[in-house]
């Protein structure tokens, strides 16, 4: 039941992230089409909204991360060491990517957060599951 739940959840992720880069697709070829016009410039500035606007949030990125630490636990219970070293790498590249596609957010430095959680936290996952000791 859990592991249905999870492939929905994720499933629906896929799909939202989907539907977003499709948006920015077609906002960024509108957004090209009525900026013939203008200025390379203005064209690539333009084009750079566009794109910021259909890039997925921080929110939308975190949920992803949530089901990859849910995962994360259940593999290393099961002691299941592929793919917990699997699902820990999941979760640093997602906060990666979370980080170089909002560096700030709402005020907040994400670039140092990130930082310190890889040097604590996800430093101690990655000796606990290098070590398989759960």
């Amino acid at each position: 039941m859990r592991t249905t739940i999870v492939a929905k959840a994720q499933e629906r992720s896929c799909v939202i992230s989907l539907l977003t880069v499709s948006a920015a697709l077609a906002l960024l070829f509108m957004a090209n089409g009525c900026n013939e016009k203008k200025s390379p410039d203005a064209q690539l500035e333009a084009r750079l909204k566009a794109l910021e606007a259909g890039a997925p949030g921080v929110g939308t990125i975190m949920s992803g991360v949530q089901l990859h630490f849910a995962k994360l636990y259940f593999a290393g219970k099961a002691q299941n060491w592929p793919l917990a070293e699997f699902e820990l790498h999941e979760v640093e590249e997602n906060l990666d990517r979370a980080v170089a596609l909002r560096p700030e957010e709402h005020g907040t430095n994400l670039v140092g957060l990130n930082d310190g959680f890889k040097q604590t936290q996800l430093a101690a996952l990655k000796v606990a599951t290098q070590n398989k000791d759960w």
